[in-house]
């Protein structure tokens, strides 16, 4: 199961335009990040709001990888669907 699963409407709510302050996601109390800290975001759901992200987090560090097409799909593969169905798997455990 992914960390922060709990995110997952946050991040919903960004990629639909609703959130309007991404420390929701990322500022946590002084207990949370002993336990789980969360201080970077790669690939999806980032990508679709890193222009927002980026408005927020100026001083922020920002990482460009680029790879060909076949490369980046192979990955995909292993890594986006993995994290959907894990999605899916919490959802129909909350059934």
């Amino acid at each position: 199961m992914p960390k922060n699963i709990d995110h997952l409407p946050l991040w919903v709510q960004a990629f639909e335009g609703k959130l309007t302050d991404y420390d929701l996601i990322f500022k946590y109390s002084k207990k949370e990040l002993e336990i789980d800290p969360y201080t970077a975001t790669v690939d999806w759901p980032s990508t679709a709001v890193y222009e927002k992200l980026m408005e927020q987090y100026p001083d922020a560090k920002v990482i460009l990888t680029l790879r060909d097409a076949e490369s980046w799909y192979k990955r995909y593969g292993l890594c986006v669907c993995v994290f959907c169905s894990h999605i899916l798997q919490a959802a129909h455990q909350e059934l």
